[in-house]
């Protein structure tokens, strides 16, 4: 896969289609392989899809400090520039949802329409990132790096509605070889793991005018910290300017693949009424 400068950093990316970006941003530690299953295709026909390796993932290039949101925002501007993309349309799953925000926050004039799919509500508090660090390493080592990449698709506690998870075991199986197919190091692992304790919605959020659709699995009730990505989406589309909440029914955490024809049709009436233009 190619490799591009960008900013101070060397970046692992592909481009597929042609029309207006669209840039897809997925959550710390997961590589770029899971949206090529579904969001990539059915976005390429009509727009050019851009996807990438976050810093220390493949063979993008990792720095010697814990990371930050803010920092992957400054990354994914930094790849547009590199690449020549004056502004693009950004699609973020979880975590890769408030790295877009965090993105039209700071640099509005790249971003056109933004999909945040399942994000959380984040929570800085002064012993979170040691947590966070402690946690990661003790099941990492406890599981093992596969088993514990597998562990976050190969389950029905909080990816995966227990009526999807028991009859489309193809598609869990997919996802959990695209999370391990890349891999990385523990030391990697732990770093990506403590961005989850670098951001806080706020009141910020109204700063961002981009049109937003706002996407969560009705079912998506697990907590993380204080709160559910069920509660993040409904308190995000109180806040942003122009938001759109849609609320998928029976669909817990991982909506992209559980719910791809839904959640792409959603994704292409957004892009579809908002052109860069």
């Amino acid at each position: 896969m190619p490799i591009v400068g960008a900013g101070r950093m060397r970046v692992e990316y592909e481009r597929t289609g042609s029309g207006e970006p669209v840039l897809l941003i997925q959550p710390t530690w997961w590589p770029m392989a899971p949206w090529r299953r579904h969001q990539v295709p059915a976005l390429a026909d009509r727009y050019e899809v851009v996807t990438y390796n976050l810093r220390g993932l493949g063979a993008s290039q990792g720095t010697a400090d814990a990371y930050t949101v803010a920092e992957l925002a400054d990354d994914a501007a930094a790849l547009l520039a590199s690449l020549g993309i004056a502004r693009a349309h950004v699609v973020g799953f979880a975590i890769g949802g408030v790295v877009g925000l965090t993105l039209a926050q700071r640099h509005p004039g790249r971003v056109g329409a933004l999909v945040m799919g399942a994000a959380g509500m984040g929570e800085v508090a002064p012993d979170r990132g040691a947590a966070a660090r402690r946690r990661t390493l003790e099941e990492a080592e406890h599981l093992g790096l596969e088993r514990y990449y597998r562990s976050h698709a190969e389950n029905d506690d909080f990816a995966f509605s227990s009526d999807f998870y028991r009859t489309h075991a193809d598609e869990v199986a997919a996802l959990s070889d695209a999370l391990w197919r890349v891999g990385t190091s523990l030391e990697e692992l732990v770093k990506h793991a403590t961005v989850r304790a670098s951001y806080e919605l706020g009141e910020w959020v109204r700063e961002v005018r981009a049109p937003t659709l706002v996407l969560v699995g009705a079912e998506d009730r697990v907590r993380r910290g204080s709160s559910t990505p069920l509660d993040a989406a409904r308190w995000l589309a109180g806040q942003l300017p122009q938001a759109k909440l849609v609320e998928l029914p029976g669909v817990k955490h991982m909506l992209f693949w559980e719910a791809p024809v839904a959640c792409n049709a959603l994704v292409l009436d957004l892009l579809r009424a908002h052109p860069l233009g």
